[in-house]
């Protein structure tokens, strides 16, 4: 799935890449090399990005831990503060760019939208 952003480059790509061809042609090539240049590398890396994506999926470990009053507990109840503990790994040879969940994440309904600046944690209550 594109981004806007995406979107519009693609978009805008491939005019200038029909324009170049189309209507440019007689004059110069250099606009539709720029624009298919253009195109090549972002389906190139598109297409890099889903293979590791669906290759990585299969090797996340994700751990989560309910944190209240200084212990672990399984659930919370309403009312009292809490904290959520995320941890995602990848066992596998491809990487993915998962370190800007961290401190990012957003709180689920009902809690307190304070953040601690710099560890990511959330605190319900």
């Amino acid at each position: 799935m594109l981004t806007a952003r995406g979107w519009w480059f693609l978009t805008l790509a491939t005019i200038i890449l029909v324009l170049g061809a189309a209507a440019l042609a007689d004059f110069t090539v250099v606009p539709a090399l720029v624009a298919l240049t253009l195109v090549a590398w972002f389906i190139f890396e598109w297409v890099l990005f889903n293979v590791r994506v669906n290759t990585a999926v299969a090797r996340l470990k994700v751990t989560r831990r309910v944190i209240q009053g200084d212990r672990e507990v399984p659930m919370v109840w309403a009312g009292l503060a809490f904290e959520v503990r995320v941890r995602i790994q990848t066992r596998g040879p491809l990487r993915l760019a998962i370190r800007h969940l961290r401190g990012s994440a957003a709180a689920s309904r009902g809690t307190d939208r304070r953040r601690q600046r710099g560890n990511g944690r959330h605190r319900g209550g």
